[in-house]
């Protein structure tokens, strides 16, 4: 269908959802799955709810999706290594609700460097289908990643993760967390700390909540 597609897709809850054993083995899969994905792990950190879930060793809710962080610089070799699994770097333009728990989802395929030139926000390496290159439908936890640049500038790391400035001191790669397949880098908590103090939602106040109990727990005081 060319540069520009647009798909129904499943909506996400905002509030917490319980997880299930079945849910943990499917999510722990799909994790080991991301280096033979995305390539080597210097060059991207697994982010949001599941890092928090990793570092604690305890699946407190349910997840519906995979956040990726990626320095501006190492975009396109993530992309590229993306690309032999059949992905490609899109951003929605455009999301609107319909009936139910359906909603509209609109996106532009664009390159590594159109993505950074033009500041774009809202990226996502989508699944293709073969041969046609048509955006696989977001029903699988692997069918779509979000993907969040960063930027470092002075002493402060810049993330277009709702315009989110971290100072350096917090890092924005955490500790090694061992797959099935290999080692990849998480996020580290204080980065997620600041990231997640700005949002409202239950799921990311429940997120926080934790996130400072591991914090304080690691801490000397």
């Amino acid at each position: 269908m060319g540069r520009w597609q647009w798909l129904s897709n499943p909506t996400h809850p905002k509030e917490v959802k319980p997880i299930t054993e079945q849910r943990i083995r499917e999510l722990e899969q799909a994790i080991a799955q991301l280096p033979l994905i995305l390539g080597e792990k210097e060059k991207w950190v697994l982010s949001g709810g599941l890092v928090i879930a990793l570092v604690g060793e305890e699946y407190y809710r349910d997840h519906f999706d995979i956040d990726i962080g990626i320095h501006e610089v190492d975009l396109e070799a993530v992309v590229k290594s993306a690309e032999k699994k059949k992905y490609t770097l899109a951003t929605r333009t455009f999301m609107g609700k319909i009936l139910g728990d359906k909603k509209i989802d609109v996106y532009e395929k664009l390159t590594p460097e159109k993505a950074i030139k033009e500041g774009k926000k809202n990226l996502r390496l989508v699944k293709e289908y073969e041969p046609n290159g048509d955006i696989v439908r977001h029903e699988n936890i692997l069918d779509y990643f979000d993907v969040y640049l960063h930027r470092c500038i002075g002493t402060d790391i810049i993330s277009n993760e709702g315009d989110l400035v971290v100072p350096a001191t917090y890092n924005f790669g955490g500790i090694l967390h061992y797959t099935a397949n290999e080692a990849i880098r998480l996020r580290s908590l204080r980065y997620l700390e600041v990231m997640k103090s700005k949002l409202k939602n239950p799921k990311d106040k429940l997120d926080l909540k934790i996130i400072r109990e591991l914090i304080a727990a690691r801490e000397p005081c």
